[in-house]
């Protein structure tokens, strides 16, 4: 299992609020779509509290999404469904220059 972790940042154009909305809108898009589910075996976000925001602006939230083999991410990103849905809408939601991305293995925990 390897997790691909996003720290988002909203595109600048969108309000707080209208970006946690059309985030969640982006993920149930996610599910509803039976390419993605193929290749992704889970996918949460992670949602930055409105509380948090007074402490200024750093990330949005977190994205975490679970795959079986590195391979499973590339052959997703290679699809004409990511192509047509998933790309347009990380266009429009997300700051690309303000992203951090980590590939991961299992976590390993030392209290459960």
């Amino acid at each position: 299992m390897i997790k691909l972790t996003v720290l988002v940042k909203r595109n600048p154009a969108l309000s707080v609020e209208e970006f946690h909305e059309q985030w969640r809108q982006h993920g149930r898009m996610i599910a509803e779509e039976p390419v993605f589910c193929r290749y992704i075996r889970r996918y949460e976000q992670h949602h930055r509290a409105l509380t948090d925001y007074r402490n200024g602006g750093t990330f949005d939230g977190m994205a975490i999404q679970w795959y079986d083999h590195f391979s499973d991410f590339m052959e997703l990103i290679s699809t004409p469904e990511y192509t047509a849905k998933m790309q347009p809408d990380e266009t429009r939601i997300l700051d690309p220059d303000g992203l951090v991305i980590l590939f991961t293995e299992e976590a390993e925990v030392f209290i459960a």
